[in-house]
């Protein structure tokens, strides 16, 4: 599936997610790697996957591990076609409040882009 397609699929999810592979952002570097066909590798916690499936699984597992955790920080977990993906963790008030939001960052940007937020109870923020 192409950069274009995930984020078509992304932004009816929510309208709040913009998109970092937009054409729009001014960029000329060539960080962008093919994820489409057989040249799909999703990198997660330093383990390459090239098999979607085993690729969602080990992600999604990572997710729920930090979330059970309450990690606390910023974590890198997973990198795709010159993207990064950044679990954000945070505990906050009194008794069992905890919020994390995952981050895409362009690899090697200064900047986040908006993110998927959710709160402790794994429902939209």
């Amino acid at each position: 599936m192409s950069s274009p397609s995930i984020c078509r699929r992304v932004a009816k999810s929510s309208s709040q997610v913009a998109c970092p592979w937009s054409q729009d952002t001014g960029r000329t570097d060539q960080t962008d790697f093919p994820t489409s066909g057989d040249a799909f590798t999703l990198t997660v916690i330093g383990k390459p996957y090239t098999e979607r499936k085993d690729a969602g699984r080990a992600l999604m597992k990572e997710i729920l591990t930090l979330v059970q955790l309450q990690q606390e920080g910023e974590v890198h977990i997973a990198s795709i076609g010159g993207v990064d993906l950044i679990y954000e963790g945070e505990r906050f008030g009194r008794g069992d409040n905890y919020h994390y939001q995952t981050l895409l960052h362009r690899t090697g940007a200064d900047y986040v882009s908006p993110s998927l937020s959710r709160g402790s109870s794994g429902r939209p923020a």
